[in-house]
């Protein structure tokens, strides 16, 4: 790797749970809007967000939360206002998680004049709009760019989520306080498995590159399709190289299976998975405190989750309210609205960068750490906690005496 890691820590203040509802939403319309194109009834020209997000396919359960949460912000934003009287026209697109349809979309945003595009849940409709992204000088904020589009910062391109480096670093520290507080035993034997995605192939790598800094070895090394359910097969392969600690990248539809099948094949290592499978459904499916899983957002209880429930509800987003992914893209849209307003009603694609790497220690109320953007920061900086299943709470909460990681990379 050409780049270095940097981990600093905080003791979380929260010790509240985190209940993180799995969604099963209906699909997004193709090209829907939630304000009206043009001039809004106010008279005032609207000013028009694009929005690219995988709403159907394998991951509609991740896409379809952030689209509740984008809808939301916006909404809001709207009934406050706008952007001095001009409210914001968001243009939903679905790519179904092909990246062919993903620079269809990025096209159509382009000839609407959009003043940036987010979403890009998929690392494979993420990365392919970036150079269009460059070309025609639209901010695309994406939740899963590949460490590559943002680092070093690249011109328009701006990150919403951990970055695949990112996640890499937090398992293995999470593998390191393990062994440090002696659940298992040094070195730490470690087991790899991700799902086919460039973002967690790209995590996989990663994790490898930086394994022998943490003193980890890895003993095993699988690569799943995220269609896969059942991975009965995989969790031999696993079990046969006997692990201390499983760590990777796969779904909610997919984490239950692992942990099941290496307990069938007399195997309990600690499964330590990403964001995409830390739907409470699957902790409770699975029930077991050896089964960790990090989420990007803090825990929902805090106080102004309150008012992002009532939100949500208030605008038929109600269902996805606590879901991880809907937090983090309500945070992240957050600080978009907060730049157009910075911007300006005449605000321009051109323009908006300056107004977004203007944000400093920018607060959500603690739905996420405080964002800073500058031109030499392009990721919007959140603190991850590792939950785990809590039989007597039935419910998950956070993992024992770890902190919360609060990611902060630099090149």
């Amino acid at each position: 790797m050409s780049r270095r890691f940097h981990m600093r820590f905080r003791r979380s203040a929260a010790t509240t749970t985190a209940v993180l509802v799995a969604a099963s939403l209906a699909l997004a319309a193709c090209g829907s809007t939630t304000a009206a194109s043009g001039k809004a009834a106010s008279g005032k020209q609207a000013i028009t967000v694009g929005y690219d997000n995988s709403l159907s396919g394998t991951y509609a359960g991740i896409g379809q939360p952030e689209l509740g949460g984008m809808q939301t912000c916006i909404d809001a934003a709207n009934s406050a206002g706008g952007v001095a009287g001009h409210k914001i026209n968001l243009v939903v697109k679905d790519d179904g998680g092909e990246g062919a349809t993903a620079i269809s979309n990025f096209k159509s945003f382009e000839a609407s004049n959009v003043v940036a595009v987010m979403g890009g849940v998929l690392s494979t409709a993420a990365d392919p709009m970036a150079p269009l992204a460059k070309a025609a000088k639209i901010p695309l904020i994406a939740t899963a760019f590949t460490s590559a589009q943002l680092l070093p910062p690249s011109p328009y391109l701006y990150g919403d989520g951990v970055t695949a480096g990112g996640n890499a670093v937090m398992e293995l520290e999470l593998v390191k306080q393990l062994e440090q507080s002696g659940k298992i035993k040094a070195p730490a034997r470690v087991a790899v498995i991700t799902i086919n995605t460039e973002y967690t192939l790209a995590q996989r790598k990663d994790i490898h590159a930086l394994a022998s800094r943490y003193g980890a070895n890895i003993v095993s090394d699988v690569v799943v399709p995220a269609s896969s359910v059942s991975l009965a097969t995989q969790a031999a392969q696993i079990a046969a190289s006997r692990p201390s600690a499983v760590i990777g990248s796969l779904l909610d539809t997919q984490a239950p299976s692992l942990v099941s099948s290496l307990a069938a094949d007399g195997s309990t290592p600690y499964v330590i998975n990403y964001i995409g499978g830390s739907a409470t459904s699957t902790f409770s499916k699975i029930a077991s405190p050896k089964f960790l899983a990090f989420t990007e957002a803090a825990p929902t209880t805090v106080p102004v989750a309150d008012s992002m429930i009532a939100l949500a509800k208030k605008y038929g987003q109600s269902g996805q309210a606590t879901n991880p992914f809907f937090t983090l893209e309500y945070g992240g849209c957050q600080a978009l609205v907060h730049a157009l307003k910075v911007c300006g009603p005449t605000c321009t694609a051109q323009k908006l960068p300056s107004a977004l790497e203007s944000l400093h220690n920018f607060s959500t109320g603690g739905l996420m750490a405080p964002i800073t953007l500058s031109k030499t920061q392009h990721e919007m900086d959140l603190a991850s906690q590792p939950y785990q299943w809590d039989a007597s709470k039935n419910t998950i909460t956070p993992a024992g005496p770890f902190d919360t990681y609060h990611l902060n990379e630099a090149g």
